[in-house]
């Protein structure tokens, strides 16, 4: 049986197939005519759909380019029968080839045109705030806002306003898009005059680019008040030692535009006793509007034996992290809340006062100004990936 199957097999002739030169030239130029035609009406479309994008409402732009591009498909079937392509003879893979190299061309060029360097279609991205929030007359309050745009901003407008005065400021030169302002500036009369009375003020920051698109923050506030931050016992003058409570009240809206807990974290209630020591409160309870910390005279820092002084602040820390490169032109006072009142204590002679430590206060962490690079290249790149991907296979 064995002898006979190798007889079988020495008698066996490979015969090699027929090669028809000419059939395989034509059906190669048909592919690449074909790939020519469908890149260059992805092109072609690109251009249209990019037009067609700028006159289109926001909220529509992307599903109607997106339903023309996918209906084009069939313009290109006429494309390719009028350059004389015998699409009789394509199959699944030709049709599958020619559409995705179609569509992924559309998509690469149809997305870079609509980003810059080529298409701005929005305005500036704004994000203010302002530290403290509530300030004690006369003091000053740091104004922020972190402008970011896919092109260059062009410039960044403060608009601070109450009642019938209205005033228009330009805000300082950026780094890492955030842009401040130091209020009141005191060399303006106006200015210095607002923050000396009781009161809410309003302000707006106007950014736009160099493509003339604007956008703005609206209904930014902070407010001057007459007693943001005070103690409410003891009262001043009393008698104390280092077990006398001593209750220290603050407005809570210092800080706006986070939750209770998140913002009550980014608070450091504080006081220098003597005009020396700084010393941390602790946090005790909120009651209303307003934050409740404690302190006493066991301390470090307080004398026993004699009058003591204490001088409230309040330091209040933004969401997002100050650059360190910024010449502020301010030192840490500006965003701080210090009461307009010095409190005076009569310490009696007690070996526990002034031998504790300040309570330590520790910082939630904050994101850093960093920009997110735009989906819109990404999607770009992965389709010219995918363009080039097709010519690959069709190698």
């Amino acid at each position: 049986m064995s002898a006979k199957k190798r007889q079988d097999d020495d008698e066996y002739e490979f015969e090699m197939p027929e090669f028809d030169e000419d059939e395989f030239i034509t059906s190669e130029k048909r592919k690449a005519k074909t790939y020519f035609l469908s890149f260059g009406f992805g092109i072609l479309m690109a251009v249209i759909c990019h037009f067609a994008w700028r006159s289109i409402d926001a909220g529509l732009r992307w599903a109607l380019t997106f339903v023309l591009a996918i209906c084009a498909i069939g313009f290109l079937v006429k494309l390719l029968q009028l350059f004389d392509i015998d699409i009789s003879e394509f199959g699944k893979k030709e049709w599958f080839g020619s559409i995705a190299f179609y569509f992924f061309t559309w998509l690469a060029i149809f997305i870079l045109s609509v980003n810059p360097p080529f298409y701005d279609a929005s305005g500036p991205d704004v994000e203010s705030s302002v530290l403290p929030s509530v300030q004690q007359m006369g003091d000053a309050v740091f104004i922020t806002a972190r402008v970011t745009d896919n092109t260059d901003v062009d410039s960044v407008h403060l608009t601070i306003s109450r009642d019938d005065t209205v005033l228009h400021r330009q805000m300082n030169n950026p780094i890492e898009g955030l842009y401040t302002y130091v209020f009141p500036d005191e060399t303006n009369e106006t200015e210095v005059s607002l923050a000396g009375a009781s009161g809410r003020i309003h302000y707006t920051v106007n950014a736009s680019d160099e493509a003339g698109h604007e956008k703005a923050y609206r209904n930014g506030t902070f407010t001057y008040a007459d007693r943001p931050l005070y103690i409410d016992r003891p009262d001043e003058g009393s008698s104390i030692d280092a077990t006398t409570d001593i209750r220290i009240h603050l407005d809570k809206d210092v800080l706006t535009g986070m939750d209770d807990d998140d913002r009550r974290e980014r608070i450091r209630v504080y006081y220098r006793v003597n005009n020396q020591t700084e010393i941390n409160a602790t946090f005790y309870d909120s009651f209303g509007d307003e934050y409740v910390y404690n302190t006493s005279a066991a301390h470090v820092g307080w004398q026993p034996g004699q009058q003591n002084t204490v001088r409230l602040y309040a330091e209040v820390q933004d969401y997002y992290v100050l650059p360190e490169e910024i010449d502020y032109g301010w030192n840490l006072s500006h965003r701080t809340l210090k009461a307009g009142h010095t409190y005076s204590y009569d310490v009696e002679q007690d070996s526990s006062v002034g031998v504790k430590a300040s309570p330590v206060k520790e910082w939630p962490d904050r994101p850093d100004l960093e920009r997110v690079p735009g989906f819109g290249l990404l999607a770009a790149l992965g389709a010219l990936a995918a363009v080039m991907l097709l010519l690959r296979r069709r190698r």
